[in-house]
């Protein structure tokens, strides 16, 4: 299940080639990695989380951190730009339905370069869609885990009926 993908700025989309039916509980994909540089990590913050621990490394020095952080909803940005990277591209995803948890286990700090695995937990098809569960971790370069969360993508479409 490796992500077929269009040529980088090009118009085209790939044709999803992975459909519900193909999906087998227990599955894993490796995602990619994710450089997070510390610039893009203020310029983030300074947008969407404003904290002082998120954008300023000279009071986040002082802090409980010992340096900024990255903010949580940055750490489920980059969890989502893997798994677009990786799979979505290719499976044929219609929306995501929810996020039935989310950990945030380990702080994420400049420099930091995450990965992780996305599994398959539960599928339910219907006559024309399915709904499938994921359970997805995201790691930093020493293999601790960072981000742990459930979601749901509804509407996940099902094999076209053979003519």
């Amino acid at each position: 299940m490796t992500a077929q993908s269009s040529t980088p700025g090009s118009d085209e989309r790939p044709l999803p080639s992975v459909f519900a039916d193909d999906l087998t509980v227990g599955d894993r994909v490796q995602l990619g990695e994710f450089l997070l540089e510390q610039q893009d990590l203020i310029e983030f913050a300074e947008r969407w989380d404003d904290q002082w621990f998120h954008t300023d490394p000279a009071a986040a020095a002082t802090g409980h951190f010992g340096g900024v952080i990255a903010s949580g909803i940055h750490t489920i940005a980059i969890l989502q730009r893997l798994t677009v990277e990786a799979i979505y591209g290719q499976w044929a995803v219609v929306a995501g339905r929810e996020l039935e948890s989310v950990r945030f286990l380990e702080a994420v700090r400049p420099e930091d370069t995450l990965t992780g695995t996305i599994e398959i937990t539960d599928i339910k098809l219907g006559s024309t869609r399915g709904r499938v569960s994921l359970s997805c971790q995201l790691v930093n370069q020493a293999g601790v885990p960072v981000l742990a969360t459930d979601m749901t993508i509804v509407m996940f479409r099902r094999q076209p009926a053979a003519n």
